[in-house]
């Protein structure tokens, strides 16, 4: 990761959510430290560097995941021969 860098949460961190974005402001060997946008302030967040995803990498894992989910609710619906 690097400073500047775009990413979004994949686990629940000090109180944010998963799936929230944030902007890397530092990076020291393996902990992030992240300012997420809550409901009305800037929030601060310490994390290490596995609990977050880059921002391309974190759409394009939904992407595929709700490709997947379509593709096999749709097999599940088809009749059985």
């Amino acid at each position: 990761m690097d400073v500047g860098e775009t990413v979004v949460l994949v686990s629940d961190v000090d109180g944010m959510p998963a799936g929230k974005e944030g902007l890397v402001l530092k990076v020291r060997d393996d902990v992030l430290l992240i300012v997420c946008l809550s409901a009305e302030r800037l929030e601060f967040v310490l994390t290490k560097s596995w609990e977050v995803l880059p921002e391309r990498n974190w759409r394009r894992l939904n992407k595929r995941e709700r490709f997947r989910i379509t593709r096999e609710g749709s097999f599940l619906k088809a009749p059985l021969t």
